[in-house]
């Protein structure tokens, strides 16, 4: 998706991710109806090979938990699937033993 940003900054076991729309402004909610919504995005990440991880999406607005996935890193990439979203999204990855 051209018109989807993602930023992510990592650590050895903790991973945050930030998922925004482009068409996506704090005007939104005062100047008309929201940008579509997202679908069918893919994220991949570098991560240490054969690693585990819980990933817990955020609805950023309501400030809640929205899924949960446990993900395991193939070759030194892990993959997300992120759940569809309106504006933006984020992620909290935890690597687990």
């Amino acid at each position: 998706f051209p018109d989807v940003d993602a930023l992510a900054t990592a650590g050895d076991d903790l991973m945050v991710i930030w998922v925004h729309d482009r068409d996506s402004t704090w005007r939104d909610p005062y100047s008309g109806p929201a940008p579509g919504r997202r679908e069918g995005l893919r994220l991949t990440l570098d991560a240490p090979t054969a690693s585990s991880w819980r990933v817990e999406w955020w609805d950023t607005v309501k400030g809640e938990v929205v899924r949960t996935d446990q993900v395991r890193s193939d070759a030194g990439r892990l993959v997300l699937t992120p759940p569809t979203f309106e504006r933006d999204l984020a992620a909290r990855l935890v690597r687990t033993p």
